[in-house]
């Protein structure tokens, strides 16, 4: 049980690192990727719905001390977005194809980054001007989930070939 809370920590600090020193710092919009995003959602289809929430509400206390917004800003957002993933994954996409994990990642980063958006709005009590309007916010948006997506192929082949979890159960041979 140690061993397992252990590596589901250690690979919570990985994405975060890799999430903030990579990830972040990539030019030209290619910085809009959310890897703890699609981290998030194949823990929850991979595992179950608690381990996701507990992700999530580690991601989401790391990111808060990390941030400049007020404290839970990041939590709020992270736990509202897998309770909106946990619905689409039980009542839309019940298959585990890449489709559906494609699907799943842009429909649940566009929301995260809509809850994110609106509780910023809300703390600032309306006094941040809102981006939709402006160029580059859709260019990021493009070029954010353009990564995403790549991220999110690369990640399912490589889980589909290195476990069973993702294939079928009337598709396996009983040799």
């Amino acid at each position: 049980m140690y061993y397992k809370a252990l590596l589901n920590l250690f690979f919570i600090l990985l994405v975060f690192v890799l999430q903030l020193a990579i990830f972040s710092g990539l030019p030209f919009g290619l910085g809009a990727a959310n890897i703890i995003i699609i981290a998030l959602i194949f823990v929850l289809a991979l595992t179950d719905f608690y381990t996701a929430v507990w992700g999530a509400i580690i991601f989401g206390f790391l990111l808060d001390i990390y941030s400049f917004n007020f404290f839970g800003v990041y939590l709020i957002s992270l736990f509202v977005t897998i309770l909106f993933s946990n619905f689409l994954l039980v009542k839309f996409f019940t298959n585990r194809s890449s489709y559906s994990f494609l699907a799943l990642v842009f429909l649940t980063s566009i929301f995260y980054q809509a809850v994110l958006g609106l509780i910023s709005f809300i703390q600032s009590y309306g006094q941040i001007e809102i981006e939709i309007f402006d160029k580059n916010f859709w260019v990021n948006i493009f070029w954010g989930e353009v990564i995403n997506f790549i991220i999110t192929l690369v990640s399912f082949y490589l889980i589909s070939f290195l476990s069973k979890k993702l294939k079928p159960a009337f598709l396996i041979k009983n040799d």
